[in-house]
């Protein structure tokens, strides 16, 4: 790291000094008696009562060095060109034109804090509807908005069972490298998981829940995609936020304000600035 490796947690910063970038999933058996765990929406009423819960983990940056020259200061890396984006320093004529960079090693930021969030739906609710119209294609947006619903919200009976008769429940299972994918567990708190007995073995998530993150699109049809190509399309459009992002969310192309405004493109209810 090039700078102060933590910022202070009970210093006040300018909203747009402040980045984040999401880190991936975990699982957490033995939450903290907190209103986040108790009082959130998380949780589905299909689950069993003990499942062990996923959490959403996400990391906030502080860039010491900012000068006041708001969006305008900063460049960001554009996961499409595969390259950084000055136009928010040319577009103001600031003098000072920062790499967003707090997912690198290199990276000027310095680190605020880790946070977790268990109502990780609502999470990316939120987040797809004022940040990833930005940062996504419309054909990722429009499948996107719709696959997060597709994931439990807790540890679910299938209503298959082992050979063994073992009852088989499924849940978000987190994998290296902050990624997700489902996974198929044998005990009410999603913990233990299935093994596959091979290639023949009929028990899989396909074979039980089919391609569960397929959606209708508003102008897309996703509809003959197998469950590994609409894995590959939720994980390519999720993992864009494990780049360093600006906590004010806004578009670079939408500089006269006319860009995404019908309701349609919100799904109905066109506040989405």
């Amino acid at each position: 790291y090039n700078n102060e490796l933590f910022a202070l947690g009970d210093a006040e910063y300018d909203e747009y000094q402040q980045a984040w970038r999401l880190m991936g999933f975990i699982v957490d058996c033995n939450p903290m008696d907190d209103d986040d765990y108790y009082n959130q929406n998380g949780g589905s009423n299909d689950g069993t009562a003990d499942g062990c819960a996923r959490y959403v983990l996400w990391a906030a940056y502080v860039d010491l060095d900012y000068q006041g020259g708001g969006i305008g200061e900063y460049q960001f890396y554009d996961a499409e060109t595969k390259k950084w984006d000055d136009s928010a320093c040319k577009y103001t004529g600031s003098e000072r034109c920062a790499k967003m960079d707090c997912h690198l090693e290199s990276t000027h930021f310095s680190l605020l804090g880790f946070f977790k969030h268990k109502s990780y739906d609502d999470w990316m609710e939120q987040l797809f509807k004022h940040e990833g119209m930005c940062v996504w294609t419309d054909e990722e947006y429009a499948f996107m908005k719709n696959a997060r619903e597709s994931w439990p919200e807790g540890c679910i009976k299938s209503g298959k069972y082992t050979a063994d008769g073992e009852y088989i429940y499924y849940d978000i299972k987190p994998i290296q490298g902050g990624d997700i994918e489902m996974g198929l567990y044998t005990d009410t708190q999603c913990i233990t998981e299935y093994q596959s007995t091979g290639k023949q073995d009929p028990i899989t998530v396909e074979n039980i829940l089919g391609n569960f993150l397929l959606q209708k699109g508003d102008y897309y049809d996703f509809y003959d995609d197998t469950l590994e190509d609409s894995m590959a399309r939720w994980t390519s459009a999720f993992n864009k936020f494990r780049l360093c992002q600006p906590c004010v969310a806004y578009d670079m192309e939408n500089i006269d304000g006319t860009k995404y405004m019908g309701d349609d493109y919100y799904g109905g209810d066109g506040n989405n600035n």
